[in-house]
Order: C-alpha cells, then sequence, then structure tokens
C-alpha cells in the first residue's frame, strides 16, 4: 500500500487507536485474544506538526491547527442526492445465490450461508478447513477473491457484506 492509501483508507478490517506507549502490551495481548493484526504505525510528537513518514520518507508535515481549528469548513450537502455518472450499463443486482456459487467455486467442501434479499447488502458465513491456521483477515481476503472484485469500487455489484470466516470444530469432523 501507498501511503496515501493507508491514511484514506476505509477497509473494515483497519482500525487505528492512539494509546498510551505504557499500554501497549495490554492492548497487543486483547487483539491476539481475538486473533486480530496488531501494528504500532506510527506516535504522537512533541511539535505542533502532522507529520506522516513511511519508508523513511517524509510523505505529509502539516501544522496540526489546519487539521482542526484552522480546517477548512464544508458546505453542507445538498438536500437531494445527485447520482454519479457511471459508464457502460450499470451492474445488475447479485443474488444471495450467486454470492453462494462463487464462494462454493473456491471453497468447494465449505459449509456456506449466504442471507440478504436486496441485491446489496448481505452477510455471509463460510466454515471450511483451509482456513485452520489463518487469521481473521487471512481468512476473509480468502473469501473476498473468491467473489472475483463484484465488491470492487462504488460502480461495484456487491455493496456490503458482512462476513464470518472459520475453521471447523474438531468435534464435528468425522
Amino acid at each position: 500500500m501507498t501511503a496515501c492509501e493507508m491514511m484514506l483508507s476505509e477497509g473494515e478490517e483497519r482500525m487505528l487507536m492512539v494509546l498510551n506507549p505504557d499500554r501497549k502490551a495490554t492492548a497487543r495481548a486483547i487483539f491476539a485474544k481475538w486473533d486480530l493484526d496488531f501494528a504500532v504505525i506510527g506516535e504522537t510528537i512533541p511539535k505542533d506538526r502532522f507529520l506522516v513518514l513511511h519508508q523513511g520518507r517524509v510523505m505529509a508535515d502539516l501544522p496540526l491547527s489546519h487539521l482542526s481549528s484552522q480546517a477548512p469548513l464544508r458546505p453542507a450537502p445538498p438536500r437531494h442526492r445527485l447520482q454519479p455518472k457511471v459508464r457502460g450499463t450499470p451492474p445488475m443486482p447479485i443474488s444471495a445465490r450467486d454470492i453462494e456459487n462463487l464462494i462454493r467455486a473456491a471453497f468447494p467442501q465449505a459449509r456456506v450461508r449466504v442471507d440478504g434479499d436486496d441485491g446489496q447488502h448481505f452477510a455471509a458465513e463460510v466454515i471450511d478447513e483451509s482456513f485452520r491456521g489463518l487469521n481473521r483477515v487471512q481468512q476473509q481476503r480468502a473469501v473476498y477473491a473468491a467473489l472475483k472484485g463484484r465488491m470492487d469500487g462504488p460502480a461495484g455489484e456487491l455493496h456490503a457484506l458482512a462476513l464470518t470466516t472459520k475453521a471447523p470444530d474438531r468435534e464435528s469432523q468425522p
């Protein structure tokens, strides 16, 4: 990822928190308990600056006031929402069955359940042995890859997917 992608990222698998350095071990333990990745990506500095470094290079260097008290004000949004112009034919809504078929093609032995009926918002549960030893982010990335770009960009067929993934319980295996 580029520095800009990291700063602007809205990915659901990424979270950002600011904490006292003395609490880093506690936070790491909580993340480990829930099988989440944990990384320190920065630190607060005593200067009145917002400084972003990426691979040793300065990518942003702004006075903090430009991000708070002196930040430009955005005008209120219009009362009606304009639809973006999309070139070509807009995508057809995707069905729960379509999503299930894509997932089953990539995970033929999986237990798969997909719910949702509005053509854009779905919930899926995928239980597969291939997830054993992978953390949740790795498992979910594998399922997103199986969707073959259907969630990509603002014109993607699939707008939202609440995804639950796990390996099967050992007791439930034959």
